[in-house]
């Protein structure tokens, strides 16, 4: 039976299919005053890869610039990294994180990575600042793109899912992670990430002041969760109803109990 973070994953893809009749409109409607013009490069190779990716729509462009995390599979439960079919706990895999809400990850192969992808190329986004990441608290990643949509005020607000803001988490090697939820606008998620610089600083406040603290417990209940995402999906865009999808069992698990799970520390590098 799927589980909660299951219908979870199940309408994350809705908000992009929902949302596919009104890709694009970010490149054919006025910018938000807080928005970067489309086009802004940062001179940062993997950042300016995933920026074009994104603009462009493409999700094989995007896909591809994925990196994946080696770590082990894990007994059932809470954080469980599933084991491929007749290996045993402790049998190494490579996954990539997808956290929304709640941590998770996705496992190399599984046929929905190009979904998560969609995700993001498919939504009318607007590139709101480029954050630099504190090696210690983020191992695996050096910056963290920011993009919010058009009906974000700028402002540290919680938002419709449909137009929450996606971080993108980048290295010199590509995309190590992509966060896609919890309904947070691009200012809140800035103020929860506190970067410790940016090649692209807020041109509105960041919301609460950088501490450099990061985030604390975000956990939404998932049942209550997904009915309001789907509820705002329905009061946005024409939404295409999906059917048959799920997070597959070799893939995406709950990974904690905050949608910023996937920082790796300095104890566990493979977080």
């Amino acid at each position: 039976m799927p589980t909660g973070f299951h219908r979870i994953a199940a309408a994350m893809v809705a908000v992009a299919l929902a949302t596919t009749s009104c890709s694009r409109l970010a490149q054919a409607q006025s910018a938000p005053a807080w928005a970067y013009p489309i086009g802004t490069r940062t001179g940062v190779p993997a950042v300016d890869a995933a920026l074009r990716a994104i603009e462009a729509g493409d999700t094989a462009a995007f896909e591809a610039l994925f990196v994946f995390t080696s770590t082990s599979c894990t007994v059932p439960g809470a954080g469980e990294i599933a084991c491929p079919p007749g290996q045993p706990v402790g049998t190494p895999v490579e996954v990539f994180p997808v956290p929304q809400c709640e941590g998770a990850s996705v496992q190399r192969g599984d046929p929905v990575l190009a979904e998560i992808a969609s995700v993001v190329v498919s939504r009318p986004l607007f590139l709101y600042a480029v954050g630099e990441l504190s090696p210690a608290e983020w191992p695996n990643s050096s910056h963290v793109i920011f993009l919010g949509s058009a009906k974000d005020s700028g402002s540290a607000a919680q938002l419709p899912a449909v137009d929450q803001a996606v971080m993108v988490f980048t290295s010199a090697q590509g995309v190590h992670a992509i966060n896609i939820g919890c309904g947070s606008s691009a200012a809140r998620r800035v103020a929860e990430v506190s970067p410790v610089g940016f090649v692209l600083a807020p041109k509105s406040a960041p919301g609460a002041p950088n501490t450099g603290t990061g985030m604390g417990d975000v956990r939404h209940a998932g049942s209550a969760w997904v009915l309001a995402l789907i509820t705002s999906v329905a009061a946005g865009c024409v939404a295409a109803v999906t059917s048959g999808w799920a997070w597959r069992q070799a893939g995406g698990r709950h990974g904690g109990a905050s949608d910023l799970a996937h920082r790796p520390t300095p104890r566990s590098p493979s977080r």
